[in-house]
C-alpha cells in the first residue's frame, strides 16, 4: 500500500510539474491574470518564446517576463518558453534574436494577408453589387459616345455619326 501511494504522488508530481527539466521548455498560461510558472537553475538564463499560443499578445516585460525562479505571464498571454542557459544554448544570441525577428515579421505578414483578404472581399462584395445595379433602360439625354442599345432604341434613341466615331443620341 505504501509503494502504491508513493508511485501515485511521483506520476501526480511528473504531470502537475511546470518546471523544466531535460527539455528547458515551459509553458506558462494566464487566463486573464497574474501567474508565475517555476522552473530550476534559471541563473544566467536567457528566456525566449519558443510558440505563442494565446491570440493575446505577449509582449516581453508587460505581458510575460522571466526572474530567478521562473516565467510569468499576464493578460491573457499564453505561451511556450524556452530557457536557454549560458554556455549550454544551441543558438548564439544573433540567431536568437534572428529567430525571434522573423517570428515578428511572420506575424506582421499575417496580419497584412488577413487585410488584404478582408479588402479584397469588400472590393468583390462591390463589384457584386455593381453588376446587380438595374441598367438604365431610357435613352441618355444629350449626346452618348458609342452605338445605342437595343433597349436604348425601344426607348426612340438613334445612332450618329460623331467627329469621333458612332454615338447616341435621343429621337
Amino acid at each position: 500500500m505504501g509503494m502504491t501511494r508513493y508511485g501515485i504522488f511521483i506520476i501526480t508530481s511528473i504531470l502537475l510539474c511546470t518546471s523544466v527539466t531535460f527539455a528547458d521548455y515551459v509553458t506558462c498560461e494566464s487566463t486573464g491574470g497574474y501567474r508565475h510558472c517555476s522552473a530550476r537553475n534559471m541563473r544566467d538564463a536567457e528566456v525566449y518564446i519558443e510558440r505563442q499560443i494565446s491570440k493575446s499578445s505577449c509582449t516581453r516585460g508587460r505581458s510575460w517576463g522571466a526572474d530567478e525562479r521562473g516565467v510569468w505571464v499576464d493578460d491573457g498571454c499564453r505561451a511556450t518558453f524556452e530557457i536557454a542557459r549560458r554556455g549550454y544554448d544551441k543558438y548564439d544570441s544573433r540567431d536568437r534574436y534572428h529567430s525571434e525577428s522573423i517570428y515578428r515579421e511572420r506575424r506582421e505578414l499575417e496580419e497584412e494577408r488577413r487585410e488584404l483578404e478582408r479588402e479584397r472581399e469588400r472590393l468583390e462584395r462591390e463589384r457584386r453589387e455593381a453588376a446587380r445595379a438595374p441598367v438604365k433602360e431610357t435613352c441618355p439625354s444629350g449626346y452618348v459616345p458609342g452605338r445605342c442599345g437595343d433597349k436604348q432604341r425601344k426607348h426612340g434613341c438613334k445612332d450618329f455619326r460623331m467627329p469621333g466615331g458612332l454615338g447616341c443620341k435621343s429621337g
